[in-house]
Parts: C-alpha cells; structure tokens; sequence
C-alpha cells in the first residue's frame, strides 16, 4: 500500500470499512449462489487474497502523482528552515523564488482522496472476485453488484452514498454491465489533482480498430482488436508490474496464448530480454536491448503436457534457467526479474488420489517462494520470479 495511503488514519478507516461493508455480501454470493457459475471455483478466504493483490496493485499504479506529492511535501518541511535564511541574505531587487512549495500546495483533500479509494475498491472487486465468472454468472453479478453499492440492500448499507461522488461504476445503459467499464484517474494539469473517469473497454480500443495494420504483417500475425484483448492486456499489465502471479482461464481455443503474446509484444518488449529465442503460438517472444542496458525482466517459457513432472519443474526451472546466489537461493542470470510463462498448466495428469503434483509445486513456489533442491532436502528460495500462467 502506498505510504501516502498507509500513513493517513482517515483513508485507513476508509478501506476498512469498504471491506466490512462489500466483502462479506460478495463472498457469500459467489460461494452459494454462483458457485456453478465459476469456471475456476475458488474458496472465500482465496476471494478475499484475489481482492487484497488486485486493489493493492490498482493503488500503486493510480497513486504514483500523490505519493511523489507527499514525498515533496515533506521535503519542503525540511527545507523551510533554510529559505528563510537564504530570503533574509537577499539583496534588494532581487526576486524570491517558492516554486518547490508552489508546486505542492495543490494537495488532495481527504475526501477527494476517499473518493479515489472508493472507485479503485469497487473495480478491485469486480476484477477479483467476479473475474472468474462465466457470461451468465457475470449477469446475476452485476444485478446483485450494483443493487448492493446502491443501498438497496438494508443488511448492508454502503459506507457512503458512492453515486453522488461519482466513484460508483456508472449506471447500465443497456447492455452495459460492471465488467465494461475501465478505472482511469485523470490528473488535472499541473495542480496534482485529480478526478475519477469511467470509461469503458470499446472506447479504448476504437483507436486500435481505425489504426491501419503494417505492410509487413503476415496474416497469421493479425490480432483483431477486441474489448476482453484489451482488458485482459491491461489487468495483466498492472499485476505483472507490482509482482503478482497471474492466471489465465478460459476454455480451450479462446485465444489464451494469442492475447498473451499481443500483451508481451505490446507492454513487455521493451522490458524483456532472452538469452535465446523463445516461441510461443507461432510467434516470436521478447525483446532485444541495447548495448549496456539492463534489462528489467527475463522472459522464459514452458509448455506442460501429460509427461511433466515436479523434477522436469525443478531441473528445468529452477536449477538450468536460473543462478544460485548464496547457499539457500535462487535468482535470475541476466537480469533483476525473471518472467517465467507457463502454458496448458492443466495438462500434467492426476495421479491416484486426483491431485497434480507439478501443479502443487507451482502453487508452493506462488505462495512461498521455496522450493527443495533435487540433489538435497535443502530447501531453495526464489528470487524475483514472477509466473505468469496459461
């Protein structure tokens, strides 16, 4: 959580009561009604884990113009001794400049700020909890969704009245449901304020639609600009950047791997680097940087099939894509981060009692970050790995 966030005792009352207020009504809606409607179904506690991750990404990503607010705040404070000693050492005529101070004196108000919070929170849930939902389970969602931000539930009234700020998602117009809008904090000028925008996934994409396709392109390298490409682009972009393990679901043939590969070519090729190349559905994954710059991440892939096993993980993974550092670590060989993309993770068969193994060492490596050496009981912690998975 952002320290502009963490250390404000009002905005922490905030979004604790915003999670005693939403969380249990929504829990209890997917774990009872909507439980069919689940196409990976999850447990409440994991619903509230999904919720935690989403919105602490979504305050970093939104929050970056008031958190370098407070810092600069805070730094005028220290340096206000000292221009008053420089003011009084000034000769006459000349001019006295608080460009600094004048820069940080548009701060947010509290309610400004609440009204920030509240709009992340509520996409927060949408995009965590109801991620997982099916088209018909998205319906039933939305109805119950916004009959509960509205008040109209007396078991569970809002903190707050959320449609007379404006942070509440705006109201169905047709078809439109909560899953098509898109969250945007638009700063106003150069005050540092800033305002909450809906706007939904078909907006964002009408500029890619109109824009014309390269002559070079192949036609099997056409990607049609569509709203759950986009939106899939942008919830990985945000989970990916503050260190999340995302998991992509969906059946077989919907484009997993090709709106994968649009994500990678489109917000990761400037950050990535490949000791080899890498192909995944036919193209061509990661990026090249020039001489003498580091890359932020090291993109590497695996392809499960009904042969994979723990050691195939722990030999291919762990031990021959990555360095040890230190007797007990693991970290990656050329760059700060490593980028680890598995696809079919549910191809690896079930053993006797139904469960997977490579599939729970992939879910001890996400919550704990360890793992056992193959030569030794020792146990091995990774370092800035981040599995992205298909």
């Amino acid at each position: 959580m952002p320290a502009v966030v963490s250390r404000n005792p009002v905005l922490v009352e905030t979004i604790v009561l915003l999670y005693k207020w939403a969380i249990p009504p929504l829990v209890n809606l997917m774990t009872d009604e909507l439980k069919s409607c689940q196409m990976l179904p999850a447990s409440g506690i994991a619903m509230v884990h999904a919720v935690n991750r989403m919105f602490g990404c979504v305050l970093q990503t939104h929050w970056a113009s008031a958190a370098a607010e407070e810092e600069g705040r805070e730094g005028n404070r220290g340096r206000s001794s000292s221009s008053q000693s420089m003011r009084s050492v000034e000769e006459d005529g000349g001019a006295t400049t608080t460009e600094a101070t004048e820069a940080t004196e548009a701060a947010l108000t509290d309610e400004q700020r609440i009204t920030l919070i509240d709009s992340m929170f509520l996409f927060s849930c949408v995009w965590s909890i109801g991620a997982s939902l099916t088209q018909e389970g998205r319906v039933s969602f939305n109805d119950s969704f916004r009959t509960l931000c509205s008040g109209n539930d007396e078991r569970y009234r809002p903190p707050r009245p959320f449609e007379s700020k404006g942070s509440m998602i705006p109201g169905g117009t047709g078809d439109k449901s909560v899953f098509d809008y898109f969250l945007a904090v638009e700063v106003l000028g150069n005050s540092g304020g800033q305002r909450v925008q809906w706007t939904t996934w078909t907006d964002l994409i009408k500029e890619e639609i109109t824009a014309p396709l390269p002559l070079d392109l192949r036609f099997d390298q056409i990607v049609v600009p569509t709203c759950e490409g986009r939106c899939l682009k942008e919830l990985l972009d945000v989970l990916v950047t503050y260190a999340q393990h995302p998991l992509v679901i969906g059946g077989s043939g919907t484009g997993k791997t090709v709106y994968l590969q649009n994500f990678l070519n489109d917000r990761m090729l400037v950050k990535t680097k490949t000791s080899d190349t890498s192909t995944m559905g036919g193209g061509t994954m990661g990026g090249s940087m020039g001489s003498g710059e580091k890359a932020e991440y090291c993109l590497k892939t695996m392809q499960f099939s009904t042969f994979t096993t723990p050691p195939d993980i722990q030999t291919n993974v762990l031990e021959g894509m990555l360095k040890r550092k230190g007797s007990r670590t693991i970290t990656s060989k050329s760059s700060q981060k490593t980028l680890f993309i598995i696809d079919d993770i549910n191809m690896p068969e079930k053993e006797e009692y139904g469960a997977q193994p490579p599939l729970e060492l992939i879910r001890q490596g996400t919550a704990t970050a360890a793992t056992a050496a193959t030569e030794s009981t020792v146990c091995m912690y990774c370092c800035e790995l981040l599995l992205l998975l298909l």
